[in-house]
């Protein structure tokens, strides 16, 4: 069963960056600023492992149901990532 962990605040909200990695030639480097580290004091562990999953929902709809799923099952607390482009 995996371990979720959550924030101790209600509401987190953050902004940060996400960049291109040039030797896998991917955007797969998101930076998780200090704020957030805070609320999760556990990804501050460097021998510990973690995996994460996102899941895009094509609707709000969809991603309400989704929701409501997680509620019912205590599984763990979303969260929404947004992506946006700089201007």
């Amino acid at each position: 069963m995996k371990k979720m962990i959550t924030p101790w605040n209600e509401i987190l909200e953050v902004e940060g960056k996400m960049t291109y990695h040039e030797a896998s030639g991917a955007w797969n480097v998101i930076r998780l600023n200090s704020i957030f580290l805070e609320h999760f004091p556990q990804l501050k562990n460097k021998k510990a492992n973690f995996k994460y999953r996102i899941e895009a929902h094509r609707t709000h709809d969809s991603l309400i149901e989704e929701i409501k799923k997680l509620k019912e099952q205590k599984t763990g607390v979303p969260l929404i990532v947004y992506l946006f482009e700089e201007e």
